[in-house]
């Protein structure tokens, strides 16, 4: 959390964030104690990446090509870190994407504004193909094992009949 407003908000809100946190929540505690699941897992890895992708997002859009290997650097590990929120928990990743999208909402309209909108949409997409070749090893036969699971004839008959598993 410290991290994440200090990006944003500046070292003041950042220090005042953490007192919050620190002092007056329960939830540092539970982190903690329930480590050993993967929504958890994700959550704690959800603000990282977030703020990762971010800065790259910002890198590309204000730097580039000044400093582009740290852009570069900067855009694996952005896309590495997304990689990991949705690989920990699909539920965090389905809340993830949203933000995600916001963020690069905003990253490209304020590139249309200062005129860098194409290196800016490089830079998107710069992010987006890091995660996704992460992501695509473990997601394809994930995929084939759900069609394949869906596409069986006693699966088609119960779903046809109005029964059969939600999921």
């Amino acid at each position: 959390v410290y991290w994440t407003v200090d990006r944003l908000a500046g070292r003041r809100g950042a220090v005042l964030a953490a007192a919050v946190i620190g002092l007056f929540s329960f939830q540092p505690a539970w982190f903690v104690n329930w480590g050993r699941f993967t929504q958890v897992a994700s959550q704690m890895v959800l603000l990282p990446a977030l703020m990762l992708s971010w800065q790259a997002l910002r890198a590309w859009r204000e730097e580039w090509p000044a400093r582009r290997a740290e852009i570069i650097l900067l855009s694996l590990a952005g896309g590495l870190v997304t990689a990991g929120v949705f690989l920990l928990h699909f539920r965090l990743a389905a809340l993830f994407l949203p933000l995600l999208i916001l963020v690069a909402l905003w990253e490209l309209w304020r590139g249309l504004r200062t005129r860098r909108l194409g290196i800016t949409l490089a830079g998107v997409g710069a992010v987006a193909a890091a995660a996704i070749l992460m992501v695509t090893p473990a997601l394809l036969p994930a995929l084939q094992q759900y069609i394949q699971m869906k596409t069986t004839a006693q699966v088609i008959a119960a779903e046809a009949a109005g029964g059969g598993d939600y999921y």
